[in-house]
């Protein structure tokens, strides 16, 4: 509302009126201040690069100053909450990354944008609010550019800026990791590149375009480092305990020994250490027993003496087993092969001497040895 000069005013703030019945019941007549053409033409022309407010008179008045004013407020509290969002988040990264917040560009120019958006809603009026507007475009003495260029570079990378440093969250772990364990290189290509691009400037590079392909790096890195440190504890661990968990296969190689006759067969020996260890059946053949006819011949008393009634029956009636236990025939043959096939051949030459020699009784010794090569 303008009133031959006066501007319509509620509790402190421009009202627009549009017709008699939306007008309050209380306000207050002020005094209206338009700008200067040179003021609005700069204050209009930072609304439409920075603000993206557009569509103005070419000539300041109340109405069109109020409605600039308006629309601007609009779009400054967009670009606040978008500013504080983003710094948000590079304060987010830029802890774990061990960058401080002033020694980062980025920080600093969203921060300044922050505080331009600030500076205009503290402004009081209409045209107060135009002349703050109209400041971004003038180049303070000793600058080189207008602080429009720069609010305006940084508006526009915020949003995507924003969301490559949400995604950047993600890699903490994999960046304390590298920097405690990765090499020289690996350091560079992660950790000294991250603070590198948080302390760098807006006009340097772009997060959203640089943070993925480092991102990929740190990942790639991380995983690298972490599969060799898990296989040097594992290699560690089986050579501290000194147990292989591969144990060398060995090819068992057995020797037959087949003495016929005897007098009372013997359980074959399991030993495997000592295959030269001749069989108790030899071990004292000077102590013949009372119960043998014939004393020259040794019994089988000492070598099985929990059998004692083969030896008593032998000892009643001497047979001629017994008699020709004084000349036994050993046959030696040696074996080569898995425990199955050693097996298999020693159940076929059994069963060939019990066919050709029925009623013969036999000792069967086997010794296994492993054949190492």
């Amino acid at each position: 509302l303008d009133v031959q000069g006066f501007e319509a005013q509620i509790d402190g703030k421009s009202a627009t009126v549009h017709d008699l019945s939306s007008l309050a019941d209380k306000f207050k007549l002020v005094k209206d201040e338009v700008v200067d053409a040179a003021t609005w033409d700069a204050a209009v022309k930072v609304a439409g690069e920075l603000l993206e407010v557009k569509g103005r008179a070419d000539l300041p008045s109340s109405p069109e100053q109020a409605k600039l004013v308006k629309d601007a407020a609009e779009a400054v509290t967009r670009v606040e909450v978008a500013a504080g969002a983003y710094l948000t988040a590079l304060t987010s990264v830029a802890k774990w990354a061990d960058v401080a917040p002033e020694r980062s560009k980025r920080s600093l120019a969203a921060g300044r944008l922050k505080a331009f958006c600030e500076g205009f809603g503290s402004s009081l009026g209409n045209a107060a609010r135009a002349r703050w507007l109209a400041s971004a475009a003038k180049v303070a003495e000793g600058a080189t550019e207008a602080p429009k260029i720069e609010l305006v570079r940084v508006r526009k990378a915020l949003a995507i800026e924003t969301a490559a440093l949400r995604e950047a969250t993600h890699q903490e772990t994999a960046f304390e990791f590298v920097a405690a364990n990765g090499t020289d290189e690996d350091k560079t290509a992660v950790v000294t590149r991250l603070r590198n691009l948080l302390t760098d400037g807006f006009e340097t590079s772009s997060l959203a375009t640089q943070l993925p392909g480092w991102r990929a790096d740190a990942n790639a890195a991380f995983k690298r480092l972490a599969k060799t440190t898990h296989t040097t504890t594992h290699t560690t661990t089986t050579h501290t305990t000194g147990a292989p968990t591969t144990p060398t296969a060995a090819t068992p190689t057995a020797t037959t020994t087949t003495t016929t006759p005897t007098g009372v067969p013997t359980t074959p020996t399991a030993a495997t250490s000592a295959p030269t260890t001749p069989t108790a059946t030899t071990s004292a053949p000077t102590t013949p027993t009372a119960a043998t006819s014939v004393p020259t011949t040794p019994t089988a008393t000492t070598a099985a003496p929990t059998t004692p009634t083969a030896t008593t029956s032998a000892a009643a009636t001497p047979t001629a087993t017994t008699s020709a236990a004084a000349t036994p025939t050993d046959t030696t043959t040696v074996l080569t092969g898995t425990a199955a096939e050693i097996q298999a051949q020693i159940s076929e030459r059994t069963s060939v001497l019990l066919s050709k020699q029925k009623g013969t009784r036999f000792r069967v010794v086997v010794t296994v040895e492993a054949d190492e090569s």
